[in-house]
């Protein structure tokens, strides 16, 4: 992340710098402010503030998708950890604010996933590796 680098002192810029790339994505002004989920440029995020943690991150948030065989909790966990980490961390606390909105915003945006959960609706993901077919794909 070049604020990171710019900034090598300063933790509070790069995490503002990567909250607010997260929400690019989820609201893009260039198509309407209606895009995905975020989870992606999270993912950049945690792994460029602190790379160990960020692989850390990764490696339970895959655990958690495979155990639950939803790809919606291993997002969610991300969303999770990354406050997590900004509490934890060196971070300081308008961070861990910043990414509690966060959090809301992607529980928001996944409330369709967590409905079609709870309705048994939601694909998951070992029907998606057997190939099986649902109206339901997001």
């Amino acid at each position: 992340m070049v604020v990171r680098i710019l900034f090598p002192n300063n933790m509070f810029l790069p995490a503002v710098a990567g909250i607010l790339a997260v929400l690019g994505h989820i609201f893009p002004i260039f198509f309407g402010f209606r895009g995905g989920k975020g989870v992606a440029p999270l993912i950049g995020t945690v792994l460029a503030l602190d790379l160990l943690v960020g692989l850390l991150v990764a490696l339970i948030s895959v655990g958690v998708a495979v155990i639950t065989d939803y790809v919606v909790a291993g997002s969610t966990t991300i969303y999770i950890l990354f406050v997590f980490m900004m509490i934890v961390g060196v971070y300081p606390k308008p961070t861990v604010w910043l990414s509690l909105g966060l959090l809301a915003v992607a529980i928001y945006k996944h409330k369709e996933n967590y409905r079609r959960i709870l309705s048994k609706e939601e694909m998951k993901i070992m029907s998606t590796l057997r190939g099986e077919e649902t109206e339901h794909r997001v």
